[in-house]
């Protein structure tokens, strides 16, 4: 529930403001390649959580969660991820990556 929420947040922050004053160092093909498995570990895992609850906040937790999940024709941008997966690790949009990197 706590990266779901902080998924409203973070749009709803985006929505408010355009700029932000906070900038970070780019990050490297390394360093992008590692949170992009690490965001797809954390949210498939969620959602497989959720999804073993029948209630309607499981539900609402398990939409938002799928709507970060990146469609399979995309999935080949994320090699490390791509490369790694066995059928149940997702590759994860640029907006939920986003999420994952302000929540450090």
């Amino acid at each position: 529930m706590k990266v779901a929420d902080s998924m409203l947040v973070h749009c709803k922050q985006q929505k408010h403001s355009s700029t932000s004053n906070e900038t970070l160092p780019p990050l490297t093909d390394k360093q992008k390649a590692g949170l992009q498995y690490v965001d797809g570990y954390v949210l498939q895992n969620l959602y497989k959580k959720h999804y073993a609850v029948n209630s309607d906040e499981s539900q609402q937790a398990m939409a938002i969660l799928k709507a970060g999940k990146l469609e399979i024709s995309d999935s080949h941008k994320q090699k490390v991820v791509s490369s790694l997966n066995r059928g149940g690790l997702w590759s994860v949009t640029l907006p939920a990556q986003n999420i994952f990197l302000n929540m450090v």
